[in-house]
């Protein structure tokens, strides 16, 4: 299957705070990335809830 470049921003402290975690399991951001993407299509949709907390609810 053919490769395609995707680029977006993301701010500094995220992308190093990603590196760090994806390091300690064993991966880098770009394999992260293409699993994540691979997700959401086998799931047809976001791969994790996407709910809305009330007021009361939520952390901070």
């Amino acid at each position: 299957m053919a490769k395609k470049l995707i680029r977006f921003e993301v701010d500094e402290d995220i992308r190093l705070q990603t590196a760090v975690i994806c390091k300690m399991i064993g991966i880098d951001i770009q394999t992260y990335l293409n699993m994540c993407l691979k997700r959401l299509v086998i799931e047809n949709g976001l791969p994790f809830n996407n709910l809305l907390l009330d007021n009361n609810d939520q952390k901070d």
